[in-house]
């Protein structure tokens, strides 16, 4: 028995390792998902004539722009043959209508084809709108009864949105196909940024003053008109997802060389621009198309010293700067002065020079203003003197006729004077030689010295007349004793 369950596990490995090259290792993996969602263009009326389809009608039902660019829609026949009517190109708006016809029933349809040459006996079993790659094919199921030509899609009559069923009808004359073509955006905008008040004064609640509330100032230099019903108004910053808070649709034009003011008190919305500074742009109506001439970005108005003051393009220089007097309305912005300095300010409270004077810069003083010509001329031999407005003799002219100087002298030239002349002698200039005095001079100081001696002596004989009188006396009485 134990032989016998030996020979069993051999046989049985053996068999194991013949077969197992045979076997293919199975994989374990995640399901395929089709990723691809119903198309949000829908149709919602067609006409079919046996083989043949009449019209169209299409319709976006999200709220985004749909690119339908490479689309297409086709017929499928009971022959088995699938024609395709149309190709698409373009976007289409929210809530935005496409008619796809036949040109020789509908003359001006957004999208028109002629009928393809099929045989009579053939019927359309359905239709198929296909988008590439991101949406599922839009297949729409038809009947071969020819007696109900038109059929539409069936509304809800409590949301007013389309529902999945068709009904046939008969067209009566008011009927209409919708149809508002491709949307189409400009590919440039003409307006400019020209002024944005971001942190506004306060105001009472009664004053309706444009600088009361957060406003952006836009300015169309061009010669064209620009219309801003396709356009809307764009505040933050890049990646931002548009709100009520941030994106403003726009309506109205602007003519050329006029300015438009977007604000709360103008158009009664909450716009709301960030105090510590931000990004403004204006974009077509649905976010396709941005703008990039109209990105601006504006500082920091969040300080005390920058409320009511508004960031300002100065047409003068072509600069941005803060302006203390915001312009709100259709008008360049404007720029004060700055503060004349104290000097000038205290002139303000100087009575007025009279006529015929001006107030010197230097002085505040009045002076009068034709002083130099109202002079007096000067003598042929004078000139006047620049620093002083006065007459002086002519230098050259002055010097003829002096007494020549004595030798041993020479005359100064810049006070015109005799002096003496320095030893030129190396070494001995701390020694110069001098000229001997006159004597009869001499003399004269001589006898002027006496005069001022005898004046002396005679001022002190009689300051001390008393004394001396006293003392004569005594000397008097002295020799008178001895006799």
């Amino acid at each position: 028995m134990r032989y016998l369950k030996l020979a069993w596990l051999v046989a049985s490995i053996t068999i194991c390792l013949l077969i197992a090259p045979n076997v293919h290792a199975i994989m374990v993996g995640e399901p395929v998902v089709d990723t691809r969602t119903d198309s949000p263009v829908i149709v919602t009326g067609y006409g079919i004539d046996g083989a043949q389809v009449s019209y169209v009608q299409l319709f976006n039902s999200s709220n985004d722009v749909v690119d339908v660019t490479n689309w297409t829609l086709q017929a499928v026949h009971s022959t088995g043959a699938m024609v395709t009517l149309a190709s698409l190109h373009g976007l289409v708006k929210p809530g935005g209508y496409l008619v796809i016809a036949d040109t020789g029933v509908i003359s001006t349809p957004d999208i028109g084809y002629s009928r393809p040459n099929l045989s009579d006996a053939a019927t359309v079993t359905s239709l198929q709108l296909t988008a590439p790659a991101r949406y599922l094919a839009h297949q729409l199921a038809t009947k071969a009864d020819v007696s109900h030509p038109y059929w539409r899609r069936n509304i809800s009559s409590s949301t007013g949105n389309y529902l999945s069923t068709f009904s046939s009808f008969t067209p009566d004359a008011q009927f209409v196909l919708y149809g508002n073509g491709f949307y189409e955006y400009s590919e440039t905008m003409s307006l400019q940024v020209a002024e944005i008040m971001a942190n506004p004064r306060n105001c009472s609640p009664l004053d309706t003053a444009g600088d009361c509330t957060d406003y952006i100032k836009f300015h169309n230099p061009s010669m064209q008109t620009v219309d801003l019903s396709q356009t809307r108004l764009r505040i933050g910053y890049l990646g931002q997802t548009p709100s009520s808070s941030n994106t403003f649709q726009l309506q109205g034009t602007v003519g050329p060389g006029q300015y438009i003011v977007i604000s709360s008190s103008a158009d009664n919305r909450p716009i709301t621009l960030t105090n510590s500074g931000g990004f403004v742009w204006l974009e077509d109506m649905y976010g396709i198309k941005r703008y990039d001439t109209t990105v601006l970005e504006y500082p920091d108005a969040s300080a005390d010293t920058k409320k009511g003051q508004a960031w300002a393009y100065d047409l003068s220089d072509g600069l941005w700067k803060w302006t203390t007097q915001p312009t709100p309305r259709d008008a360049p912005s404007v720029f004060p002065p700055p503060a004349p300095p104290k000097k000038a300010i205290q002139t303000a409270s100087l009575a007025p020079c009279k006529e015929g004077q001006y107030r010197s810069e230097e002085t505040n003083r009045c002076r009068s203003a034709g002083s130099v010509t109202a002079l007096a001329p000067c003598d042929d031999d004078e000139e006047r003197n620049p620093a002083t407005n006065r007459c002086r003799k002519i230098a050259t002219a002055a010097s003829q006729g002096l007494t020549p100087c004595k030798e041993g002298q020479e005359r100064n030239p810049a006070t015109n004077r005799c002096r003496n002349i320095a030893n030129s002698v190396p070494g001995d200039a701390a020694f110069a030689i001098e000229t001997a005095q006159d004597a009869g001079k001499a003399f004269i100081g001589w006898w002027a010295l006496g005069g001022v001696g005898a004046v002396a002596l005679g001022y002190g004989v009689w300051e001390w007349r008393e004394e001396a009188r006293m003392a004569i006396r005594k000397v008097s009485s002295f020799f008178t004793s001895l006799k």
